[in-house]
């Protein structure tokens, strides 16, 4: 269904080229073949590596009793233990075209334009600006 959605295809369609053989160039929902390979062990096992109480919160609101709600909780998070994730270095990506065009019979274009300064750079406003008036999503 993904892929029948041309602002989400062209945007998986750059991920994969700029990012090619790298973990965050892969389809952030799977591929056919990787969904169909899940089952309960991997999956509990991927998040146990990934999620622990240092990085969780866990907020609650509504009409709820707060007395049974955090026995819930430590229910299921007490059992959790302590950890530290190390943190991803990726190593910095040049700048260059990437060629790449599908065919569908679509009436119109779709593009990916890349505006890429640090969070912190003090024209990364200029960039948001950019982003707004070229159409961003």
């Amino acid at each position: 269904m993904d892929e029948d959605n041309p602002d989400y295809l062209v945007h998986e369609i750059f991920t994969q080229s700029f990012w090619k053989d790298h973990p965050l160039g892969k389809p952030i929902l799977g591929t056919k073949e990787t969904v169909k390979r899940f089952e309960q062990p991997v999956v509990s096992e991927f998040y146990g590596q990934r999620f622990y109480p240092g990085n969780m919160i866990i907020a609650a609101a509504g009409n709820l009793k707060h007395k049974q709600f955090l026995d819930m909780i430590r229910e299921h998070f007490e059992p959790m233990k302590p950890a530290r994730m190390a943190m991803l270095v990726l190593r910095r990506r040049s700048c260059r075209a990437l060629p790449c065009a599908t065919r569908r019979p679509w009436n119109r274009c779709n593009s990916v334009w890349v505006c890429g300064v640090s969070i912190a750079h003090e024209k990364r406003f200029v960039c948001y600006v950019l982003n707004t008036v070229l159409g961003a999503a």
